[in-house]
């Protein structure tokens, strides 16, 4: 019987379909105890077996989505934009 872990999450990659992923361990402790904790790749694991150099394109592009709603808002023009 296989064993389903907490940190296993699914993606799914526009090359290489469904991917298992998770968190580094020390990512883990630091998002939980510090409140401007930003993800790095590195602390992206693919567990689902590839070779090395698609791991890097599929770390990349499931790092791209993640952030794709953590982009910073635009900064206010005309009249809005002198306000204190």
């Amino acid at each position: 019987m296989e064993k389903t872990l907490l940190n296993n999450f699914h993606f799914n990659s526009d090359q290489y379909g469904q991917i298992i992923w998770g968190w580094d361990d020390e990512c883990v402790h630091e998002a939980n105890n510090h409140k401007t904790f930003k993800p790095k790749i590195s602390d992206l694991i693919i567990k689902s077996e590839l070779p090395a150099k698609d791991k890097t394109i599929v770390r990349k592009e499931l790092f791209d989505d993640l952030l794709l709603d953590d982009k910073p808002k635009e900064k206010p023009k005309g009249i809005f934009a002198n306000r204190k």
